[in-house]
């Protein structure tokens, strides 16, 4: 994606940003917009810098925030994510835990499939 420079620090005019200058320009673009907005909001009687509401100062910063918020979207559209392997058997430093009712039911599940034979003094 290229992006001709503007008022940016450090780049000329008419020349391509690379991703990480454009970055830097549309975070201080929004930084900038941010901060103009602050002096801005409906009080009674208008804006608070003034102007009628709706202020077309506010409506055009509000503007250049959201343009600037969605480029940066867009070239963060993907996260490289670290490969997550299944693990059949836990390991030494990890206790093996079971519930109860987990135990229970796991019992039980053996008792009807006929794997486990019921023992003790009702078991006839």
């Amino acid at each position: 994606m290229s992006h001709r420079a503007g008022s940016h620090p450090g780049a000329r005019s008419g020349r391509v940003l690379d991703r990480g200058q454009f970055i830097a320009y549309a975070r201080s673009r929004i930084d900038t917009a941010t901060t103009l907005l602050a002096g801005h909001g409906p009080v009674p009687g208008g804006c608070r810098c003034g102007r009628p509401w709706p202020c077309p100062q506010q409506e055009s910063l509000s503007a250049v925030a959201e343009h600037y918020e969605g480029r940066l979207a867009l070239l963060d559209l993907t996260v490289a994510l670290p490969v997550v392997t299944a693990r059949t058997t836990p390991t030494s430093t990890e206790p093996v835990r079971r519930t109860r009712q987990g135990l229970l039911r796991r019992f039980f599940s053996r008792m009807r499939t006929g794997r486990v034979e019921p023992s003790g003094p009702t078991a006839r």
